[in-house]
């Protein structure tokens, strides 16, 4: 499955299109599809601030599978795919989105695929830094920056 933008918000929309051949390049014309959704923790950063600390650590997002389509491919092979997401917990930052896309035979033996992409559940993320001595002790200084997603 292809997803727009290879990047995905709570609330907002994704979409993509599920295209599927046989191996000797013939449609796959007409066969069962699913595409299940997992959210899972990840580190939230960001390149430009690599000292902050975006996570909460009082928050954890257990990892559930969500099946978001459910369908048939067309003549063609394809089919179009819509779903909005939402990790159902107050997530401690970014998750990963794993979607794994299954094409069925008709005798039940099915391919499989998995795409992830990166998962805000927040348009807005807090970042903290704790500022060090010259001899390494940590002060009890926070400082902090608010970045959007």
């Amino acid at each position: 499955m292809d997803i727009t933008g290879g990047k995905a918000y709570t609330g907002s929309t994704i979409s993509g299109k599920l295209s599927a051949k046989w191996l000797h390049g013939a449609l796959a014309s007409n066969l069962k599809a699913n595409i299940a959704v997992t959210l899972s923790q990840t580190t939230t950063s960001f390149k430009k601030f690599p000292e902050y600390i975006f996570d909460d650590p009082t928050r954890t997002c257990p990892t559930e599978e969500k099946v978001i389509y459910e369908g048939q491919l067309d003549e063609s092979g394809n089919a179009e795919v819509s779903a909005t997401l939402s990790p159902g917990v107050e997530a401690p930052g970014m998750l990963k989105a794993g979607f794994i896309t299954k094409v069925f035979e008709e005798s039940g033996d099915f391919s499989i695929d998995m795409t992830t992409v990166a998962f805000s559940p927040y348009d807005y993320y807090i970042g903290l830094k704790t500022l060090k001595t010259m001899h390494g002790q940590m002060f009890f200084t926070w400082i902090l920056l608010i970045l959007s997603s």
